[in-house]
């Protein structure tokens, strides 16, 4: 399940909730929202208390007047914010065309919020302009030197998979699950095998904000063959928060 705010500007990390006659009746719901809204955005927290988020009554004794001067006090609010983020250098005008273009970087960094719409457009920042794929619809593929595995998994529980992800995010467990079809390859020894001296570039599948389906780049891992002996499944260590590319070596 997932919430959408009424307006929410990406650049001041800002959420404006208008409320209607039915929010009247909504005071505890609309209460966690606020909260699930703090924990969705960690950031929202840079913003005065009733601004977190921006809540406008349009219901009840209400006049069209008083409407008017919330709008007036947002638009001066965001103007505001706009003016600091030019003054200091970090406006970044929002381009649907670029949203997930990152042609500018020369390496993912974990903080910079790296994601992609398809685990093709990912893999792509790790080929040249030659050997780029039209489509791919396995969850990993290697870089160009082979020495570094792109991985997109679903680390969360699944048809096949039990995986997960510390809250710190330093560790991810790949646990096959007893009825997967996928033994040959979930079996622990296949993976010390094969993976015991390759980096692995993880783009985790999660939802996006509206919903759709995302791959966020997560880090850079290594297989931990004593820990996932101990537990019988495999155990990979984040060594790095950033990767250059295309070379997709940790920094």
């Amino acid at each position: 399940n997932f919430g959408l705010s009424d307006l929410y500007f990406p650049q001041f990390n800002l959420s404006i909730e208008i409320d209607e006659g039915q929010h009247k009746n909504m005071i505890h719901e609309d209460d966690i929202r606020d909260k699930d809204y703090l924990l969705a955005t960690q950031e929202l927290m840079q913003h005065p208390k009733r601004w977190m988020p921006k809540r406008v009554k349009v219901f009840d004794d209400i006049t069209l007047s008083e409407i008017d001067n919330e709008i007036n006090e947002i638009v001066q609010y965001i103007q505001l914010l706009k003016e600091k983020a030019i003054n200091n250098g970090s406006f970044l005008k929002w381009d649907i065309a670029k949203e997930f273009d990152y042609s500018n970087k020369k390496y993912f960094d974990v903080d910079d919020n790296i994601v992609f719409k398809n685990i093709v457009d990912g893999i792509n920042y790790f080929r040249n302009k030659d050997n780029k794929y039209l489509g791919f619809q396995r969850a990993g593929a290697k870089t160009m030197d082979n020495k570094k595995y792109l991985w997109f998994p679903k680390l969360y529980s699944n048809k096949d998979w039990d995986n997960s992800i510390s809250p710190d995010e330093l560790l991810i467990k790949m646990i096959p699950k007893k009825t997967s079809t996928l033994k040959n390859v979930n079996s622990l020894d296949h993976h010390i095998k094969h993976h015991q001296n390759m980096g692995v570039i993880v783009f985790a599948r999660v939802k996006g904000n509206l919903g759709y389906v995302l791959y966020r780049f997560k880090g850079y891992y290594v297989l931990n063959e004593k820990l996932s002996i101990e537990n019988g499944y495999c155990c990979f260590e984040r060594k790095s928060k950033k990767v250059l590319i295309p070379s997709g070596d940790p920094i």
